[in-house]
């Protein structure tokens, strides 16, 4: 839990369809080389995330500040969203 909202992260396996734009270079975390594709939910809603060339983290709410880790990036979001929730992404 982190201020009131339950985040759910893990790495992307290759079962896992990906995501196109930005995000379309990560890898699943069970194939070799390159940026990973993680997964994270907040309050069982999807929160898309991305690695950036340098390692570090974006998500879709804070998509001009990068973060350390994934969690970092999550935290970001709900900080930001200010109790709203999250609506899907289509791309």
């Amino acid at each position: 839990m982190y201020l009131g909202r339950h985040i759910e992260g893990r790495p992307a396996d290759s079962g896992h369809g990906g995501h196109a734009g930005h995000g379309a270079g990560g890898r699943p975390a069970d194939e070799p080389g390159g940026p990973v594709e993680f997964l994270v939910r907040v309050d069982d809603d999807d929160l898309h995330v991305m690695q950036n060339a340098d390692g570090t983290w974006i998500s879709v709410v804070n998509h001009y500040e990068k973060y350390r880790t994934p969690r970092a990036a999550a935290r970001a979001a709900v900080r930001e969203l200010h109790g709203a929730s999250l609506v899907p992404v289509t791309v």
